[in-house]
């Protein structure tokens, strides 16, 4: 009999309007342009080091806090707690297991139900018991075994754990060679030292005292950006013919230095390369600067321009994170 049963309408859809990123965009352009106009950035002159670094923490303050407002903020990625297995640990686990029900199996009187695994685990450990000239109990036995299945699981485990820490080292160098290294920069202010060290001289020789490692983290650094012992080497090919021809043709028509951008030059030269590199300690974004409207950019052209005209870096705008890449090992 054909089923003559109708179905009952559903309500109809309602679609809901949704933010799109051209209306983020819009919408950060705007705040950023509201903010400048009521703290009267737009009349502040740049004109010495005081007031680039006056000008330079209010457009920190505003442009950071508005992009995390109406973007969000990526929170470091903290990973889980990871369950450290493979084929043999799962395997001595299973064993372990099948020893635990062995020992209840004992303990019941031999009236528990178990699995066949443990009924193995108990005959064995049974037969053993019988040829064995020792005073020990069934229960012993079966800890003992027990007891040598937790040595080879703790061996097992810190196998596994050194191996996927050389693997996550390696995934990591790879990633910075590729160009970013935001994986590797610890948002926290205090970088803890590490506990133990190489010496620079002899690489056989380990560091653990906490005095010893630091200096020889300083040593280290200061070895690293040490130029008072580079070597002078033979430069032939700036002999060469085409070489001779270019630094002819840069003496005829000299750079002009400074040379302060302009508006548009400014745009196109930040519409350039990585829209997305790593952000520096300021936590400012190109992408947050690409998408500010020309009378905000022009104040971030005026700081571009005090810099360039005067070879300086004002203030904190220089600082660095020092990131060390261990080259061998862990």
């Amino acid at each position: 009999m054909a089923n003559c049963t109708r179905k009952a309408s559903s309500p109809p859809r309602i679609k809901l309007p949704l933010k799109t990123e051209k209306h983020k965009y819009d919408t950060f352009r705007e705040a950023v342009d509201n903010l400048i106009e009521a703290k009267s950035l737009y009349e502040y002159r740049v004109t010495d080091d005081a007031s680039f670094n006056e000008q330079y923490k209010n457009l920190t303050e505003i442009i950071t806090s508005t992009a995390s407002k109406i973007f969000g903020h990526t929170k470091p990625y903290i990973q889980p707690p990871q369950n450290i297995a493979n084929p043999k640990i799962k395997g001595i686990i299973a064993d372990m297991r099948a020893i635990g029900e062995a020992i209840y199996f004992e303990k019941s009187n031999c009236t528990a139900h178990v699995s066949l695994k443990a009924m193995k685990r108990h005959d064995n450990a049974l037969l053993i018991y019988t040829r064995s000239q020792e005073e020990t109990n069934l229960h012993q036995i079966l800890a003992k075994d027990r007891k040598a299945l937790y040595k080879s699981l703790y061996a097992e485990r810190a196998k596994e754990i050194v191996l996927r820490a050389k693997q996550a080292d390696k995934r990591q160098i790879v990633i910075a060679l590729k160009g970013s290294t935001k994986k590797m920069i610890q948002t926290s202010n205090y970088v803890p030292l590490p506990f133990a060290l190489n010496d620079l001289d002899n690489p056989d020789i380990l560091i653990c005292d906490p005095e010893g490692v630091k200096a020889t983290t300083r040593e280290y650094f200061t070895r690293l950006y040490d130029h008072s012992r580079v070597r002078e080497l033979p430069k032939p090919w700036l002999n060469t013919p085409s070489v001779t021809k270019v630094r002819k043709c840069v003496e005829n028509d000299r750079f002009q230095w400074p040379q302060k951008i302009t508006l548009p030059n400014f745009r196109a030269m930040i519409c350039h390369g990585n829209h997305r590199p790593s952000p520096g300690p300021d936590q400012w974004e190109k992408w947050t600067i690409k998408s500010l409207s020309d009378k905000a950019l022009s104040l971030i052209l005026d700081l571009h321009n005090y810099k360039v005209t005067n070879s300086c870096f004002p203030g904190t705008i220089k600082d660095l994170w020092l990131t060390i890449i261990h080259k061998r090992g862990l």
